[in-house]
């Protein structure tokens, strides 16, 4: 049970009054920290309902301004000049790795 229905079903116990004085201090809470819309890179913000509607790869693509890929070796030269050698790339996985090791043991002995 999310909080929402928590915060809800709690309310239905109060008396009539008592829910509309906290229903209007949150509403007044939550047109006091409204943020209006990021704007990402040229792209119009959009209601959130909308996020769940399943749309065609196509009207994605058109909706975000993105183009196919002409060729996959566009895709993987990018990153080409990145390290010096094979063995450089090699040590950068090996500390991703490391890392990855570290923090699992971390987060078991949290547990």
């Amino acid at each position: 049970m999310g909080v929402e229905q928590i915060l809800l079903r709690k309310l239905r116990t109060l008396p009539a009054e008592k829910r509309k004085d906290i229903l209007e201090f949150v509403e007044s809470l939550a047109r006091r920290h409204r943020r209006p819309p990021a704007k990402r890179s040229g792209i119009a913000p959009f209601p959130a309902e909308e996020f769940w509607q399943p749309k065609a790869l196509e009207d994605l693509a058109a909706q975000q301004g993105v183009a196919p890929v002409a060729s996959l070796e566009a895709v993987l030269g990018r990153a080409a000049d990145l390290w010096k050698d094979e063995a450089e790339f090699n040590r950068f996985l090996q500390g991703i790795y490391q890392r990855r090791r570290e923090n699992g043991r971390r987060t078991r002995r949290k547990r």
